[in-house]
């Protein structure tokens, strides 16, 4: 198991060990083992996708720089819950003032035998009355039901005004993922819509291609799952200049890294990274470098190679 899932593991262990542990404790754990802040920030994200994991809604932040943000507390839910429920029950429980209220109001034994007499003696029944008091129940009935609903919705549309806070203010990396899903689903119905325009034959000799690529990848020592990886990659422009770039330079500090896709044209070069560490394509240490793994320095390319020939069919290795 690799340095960076050893590292996740633990925090995950950690977690579910406490209950619930602040971001105060986490960055000193990161101090400990000399992790980045960025580095710090892509393992908490893998810890948060445990189902059984979750975090708060407000953040701290933990670089200036790229404006990076975890939240403030991260909690094991099965502990959670009973916490809150125990919570709940000590705020039902009255203050000293309102035992005191309550006992004055309550009646006193010769009060008690007054009502006693009252209530012993025969009463006439005003119906009128009675069916007043009937139609007011019944309101207050409907009235409740009515409350019950408002707070239902006030409680829903709170929900997602906090969920909208969050991505807000986690803001970096998580928010610029949360606004390109939507990009992500567009450009995958725009290739299905030119496959479906696409001839038999071109296909076939798409498919023909694709697994001559395959062949050709495999002779370079890429196991199915890197392949896989590889692949999917190179559909895009972006990774295709960062593995280029990585391809040439196997450690490259974090800033250099950005300035330099930036000047090859390359957008969110944070995005590029964070999904580059995520994939265990690189790994992010202290202070602050990023080191190419085996399966980038597996490439072995030339520098007038184009990533993208090993999609289209012509390899120049």
């Amino acid at each position: 198991m690799a340095e960076h899932e050893v590292l996740v593991e633990e925090l995950k262990k950690w977690v579910k060990r406490e209950g619930i542990v602040t971001a105060e404790k986490i960055l000193e754990w990161a101090k400990e083992h000399s992790i980045s802040s960025l580095a710090l920030y892509v393992f908490v994200e893998e810890v948060l996708d445990d189902e059984d994991i979750d975090g708060s809604s407000d953040t701290v932040l933990i670089d200036e720089t790229f404006d990076l943000h975890i939240p403030s507390r991260i909690y094991y839910k099965a502990k959670e819950q009973p916490q809150r429920k125990k919570e709940q029950v000590m705020l039902r429980e009255p203050s000293k003032k309102e035992t005191t209220k309550v006992a004055a109001e309550q009646p006193t034994a010769l009060q008690e035998k007054k009502v006693a007499k009252k209530s012993s003696r025969p009463k006439k029944v005003d119906i009128l009355s009675l069916l007043g008091s009937q139609e007011t129940s019944a309101k207050k009935s409907s009235s409740a039901k009515e409350e019950k609903i408002i707070a239902k919705k006030t409680v829903r549309q709170s929900k997602k005004k906090k969920a909208a806070r969050t991505i807000k203010a986690q803001g970096g990396l998580l928010e610029f993922i949360a606004t390109t899903t939507v990009q992500k689903e567009i450009e995958q119905k725009e290739t299905s819509e030119t496959q479906k325009t696409e001839s038999p034959k071109e296909q076939q000799a798409k498919s023909e291609v694709e697994e001559k690529n395959e062949e050709q990848l495999k002779e370079k020592g890429l196991d199915e799952e890197e392949l896989d990886v590889i692949s999917e990659l190179l559909k895009d422009e972006r990774f295709e200049k960062a593995l280029r770039y990585l391809n040439n330079y196997w450690s490259v500090g974090i800033y250099r890294f950005y300035e330099d896709m930036k000047r090859m044209g390359v957008k969110e070069p944070k995005k590029i990274l964070y999904e580059l560490s995520k994939k265990k394509l690189v790994r992010i240490v202290d202070p602050g470098v990023v080191n190419a793994m085996d399966v980038i320095k597996k490439l072995k390319l030339r520098k007038e190679t184009r990533l993208s020939d090993l999609v289209k069919g012509s390899l120049g290795f």
